[in-house]
């Protein structure tokens, strides 16, 4: 699947270049938390010892079998266009150990450049469906190991490259809220963290704004594709929306999912 000695599970903890993903069709896949070693021990001499890095090692098998969804699932309208998933060692921020352990990332990128597959607002709805599916399929990789009693967290969860961010909004919003005429797409994001624009950790927090006719429907979401506020923007004011349904991991349906307050109007005027 990768080159053993530069950028594969076995690798001796050198890296590729860093790829730019700010136009990249990408998702990235970090090594679950219940992967990374526990603790350690104290020898017969009573030194402290590390348990064995061996998280790569133990990821391999997930990460194969995400690398196989990816193939499995792309949709028609896309095949031939997309190159088949090919994960690279992935690092955001200072380059380093993250911790007591290595922390084990791979990006897998189909397409370099999204304006090489996604040109026509059909296209960028079905982009956004797959990379949703891909979303799910990996919670539910998340969940069977849950069942089995291990812990998994939402920074398990994958992030994913700013256009695919921007095209879940748009099949979400195609579904919900079809309209005719023309869309218009606008995102903005701030990055956190260790991440950027071009190298995306999922601490973003991106605001996708989508117009539709005399309606703009305003996401709010983080660079794992979990939403924090949903609301239209038309002539009459801010409506706020149920969050849509991202297939999101941690809570199970999360605690106050599409909850909010009415706030009052005010008006304000002149002394």
């Amino acid at each position: 699947m990768t080159d053993a000695t530069t950028d594969g599970p076995t690798a001796n903890h050198s890296y590729p270049s860093r790829p730019d993903l700010t136009n990249a069709v990408a998702v990235v896949v970090g090594a679950p938390s219940f992967v990374y070693p526990r603790g350690g021990h104290t020898d017969a001499m009573g030194t402290w010892r590390d348990a064995t890095d061996d998280t790569a090692e133990r990821f391999e098998p997930l990460l194969r079998e995400f690398v196989a969804l990816v193939d499995s699932s792309t949709p028609p309208l896309l095949r031939g266009q997309m190159a088949p998933a090919s994960p690279q060692r992935y690092t955001f921020g200072p380059l380093g150990r993250g911790g007591m352990y290595e922390v084990v990332h791979y990006v897998v990128t189909v397409a370099p450049a999204v304006n090489e597959i996604a040109d026509t607002v059909a296209t960028w709805g079905t982009l956004g469906a797959w990379a949703l599916s891909l979303k799910r399929g990996w919670r539910d990789v998340l969940r069977r190991f849950r069942a089995r009693g291990e812990h998994p967290k939402e920074s398990d969860q994958l992030v994913f490259s700013p256009p695919l961010v921007r095209a879940i909004c748009l099949a979400h919003a195609l579904e919900a809220y079809p309209a005719g005429g023309e869309w218009q797409v606008q995102m903005h994001g701030r990055h956190f963290g260790g991440g950027s624009p071009d190298l995306p950790s999922g601490d973003e927090l991106y605001t996708v704004s989508i117009r539709a006719g005399e309606t703009t429907y305003v996401y709010v979401l983080d660079g794992r594709a979990s939403p924090r506020d949903h609301f239209a923007v038309d002539d009459a004011g801010v409506t706020a929306l149920d969050l849509p349904d991202f297939a999101d991991y941690v809570a199970d349906p999360p605690l106050g999912l599409g909850e909010y307050m009415r706030m009052p109007r005010l008006r304000i005027g002149h002394r």
